[in-house]
């Protein structure tokens, strides 16, 4: 089993007690900031894209759509994209120099147990930006070097958190994803959520 360092992930007096108390609490505050132990991202539907292969080893390809999603047009042209050998394609989302600088330095290694380990540590040493994502930096980890990049076109990101899309970038894409919490289908988004689903 591998003991991870907390320094780091929230330093201070707990309350009295012995040295695993203040462990224990130390871990349970670190814990409530993953999103990756959301029910949302442990729920079988979240991981079945990993299992397609097993599942329907006779197909050569699968499009995974999530379901926050509306389709805009025809996506018959998803199965003319050259994936030059990869296994997954996707928009590519990394955003800034600084965020793709970051995670490409904990992707050296092909040991993918030693590269997560190395990961999840300097995660707890860090703000644990890495986890806010939930499952997807772990999956994209295991992924590293097999995943061909698809123009954004098929997938327009941001959408449900996002103030500054503009209705014309949304409606010019084949598929806007409202992976944020305001989605157009519940009651409690605003009127320039909802406009755009």
């Amino acid at each position: 089993m591998r003991s991870l360092s907390l320094e780091g992930s929230g330093s201070g007096s707990y309350g009295e007690g012995s040295e695993s108390e203040v462990s224990v609490q130390r871990w349970i505050i670190v814990t409530a900031k993953l999103q990756a132990l959301s029910p949302k991202y442990n729920s079988l539907m979240n991981h079945i894209r990993i299992h397609l292969p097993e599942l329907f080893p006779s197909l050569n390809k699968v499009v995974f759509l999530d379901d926050d999603i509306v389709i805009q047009t025809d996506l018959l042209p998803l199965w003319d994209i050259d994936m030059d050998g990869k296994v997954n394609g996707a928009v590519e989302t990394c955003r800034g120099e600084e965020s793709c600088q970051r995670s490409s330095r904990l992707l050296g290694g092909t040991n993918i147990s030693s590269t997560y380990y190395h990961w999840l540590d300097e995660n707890l040493k860090s703000d644990l930006s890495l986890w806010q994502l939930g499952t997807l930096p772990p999956g994209l980890i295991a992924f590293h070097g097999h995943v061909q990049t698809i123009d954004p076109f098929w997938n327009m990101l941001g959408l449900g958190y996002q103030e500054t899309t503009s209705f014309s970038d949304a409606e010019s894409a084949a598929v806007v994803h409202f992976n944020g919490r305001a989605k157009p289908w519940l009651d409690s988004v605003s009127s320039s959520t909802s406009s755009l689903g």
